[in-house]
């Protein structure tokens, strides 16, 4: 399990919680369903590459703390391939 202790206190430093959290994930599109699973608690929108291999999401949602944002970067890296940005 990764460490986001510092992510946390950079989140907690740059915004004013609630606040809108912007999230964006490329993920393989053999994966893209596992992605959509994992977070269908949330509104995603997606763009598939030129060629196919990848998805792009975007998630938007209003974050109550850092916790919230820490915990979707949590649950996207559960997913094999995907690389937050």
């Amino acid at each position: 399990m990764q460490d986001y202790s510092a992510f946390e206190a950079k989140l907690n430093d740059d915004h004013d919680w609630p606040c809108t959290y912007t999230f964006k994930c490329i993920v393989p599109s053999a994966e893209a369903d596992t992605f959509r699973s994992a977070l269908s608690e949330h509104t995603l929108t997606d763009r598939a590459s030129k060629s196919g291999k990848y998805i792009s999401f975007t998630l938007e949602f209003t974050a109550q703390s850092s916790n919230d944002v820490v915990a979707v970067y949590q649950t996207a890296s559960t997913i094999p391939g995907a690389m937050p940005l």
